[in-house]
């Protein structure tokens, strides 16, 4: 039920993935937009980009440089929440984003009635921008 596209700058891309990326300041990155449907979890995990920091050729940028932002694309609605490490956030904005580094457990659920949609760009940085 937890559905991705991904968008690789490599590739033919919209013009607004090339924005978003330009303004996440991160560099050699790529988007994927995620939908949950009510009802669905997207679990527990960690994400460790072993893959994504080998595929790159620069060697400035590595496994121990890469970062995900997460923006909302839409504002919280009940039964949306997502979990980083011990925080649980809820109640955000469209556009409020968060940011963190790889091997850091997260988990998103809707348990709400509205599909949920947020943005995540992945890529290398040297250290987590501020939002």
């Amino acid at each position: 039920m937890f559905k991705q596209k991904y968008f690789y700058p490599k590739n033919a891309v919209p013009k607004w993935v090339k924005k978003v990326i330009k303004l996440s300041k991160l560099r050699n990155a790529y988007i994927s937009v995620n939908m949950n449907p009510p009802g669905s979890t997207n679990p527990w995990h960690y994400d460790s980009y072993e893959g994504f920091a080998k595929s790159n050729e620069n060697p400035n940028d590595n496994i121990n440089t890469v970062k995900r932002i997460l923006i909302f694309l839409q504002p919280w609605h009940w039964g949306h929440f997502l979990q980083v490490g011990n925080a649980v956030i809820a109640n955000w904005k469209a556009g409020d984003a968060y940011a963190w580094d790889k091997y850091r457990y997260h988990l998103a659920c809707n348990s709400g009635w509205k599909k949920r949609y947020i943005i995540a760009v992945t890529g290398f940085a040297n250290k987590l921008p501020k939002f």
